[in-house]
């Protein structure tokens, strides 16, 4: 897949998603949600398997990383 190709027809969708959720009524709004849970759900795993990969670009990328340690 061309990543870069990807990437502009991803955004390009999702400013069409915004425009329909602006004019959404109820029940667009509900489905238009349930979709979108639905979509997430499989991007998360993807997301979560390259986490490292996340975690490294953004402590390149970003000055101050912060670091979450446990409650208590």
């Amino acid at each position: 897949m061309d990543v870069e190709h990807a990437k502009v027809r991803f955004r390009a969708l999702m400013v069409e998603v915004r425009y329909f959720s602006e004019n959404a009524d109820a029940e667009l709004a509900q489905t238009m949600h349930r979709e979108l849970e639905r979509e997430i759900g499989v991007l998360i795993p993807k997301f979560r398997a390259n986490g490292h990969l996340l975690k490294n670009a953004m402590a390149k990328n970003d000055d101050t990383v912060i670091e979450s340690r446990p409650a208590g």
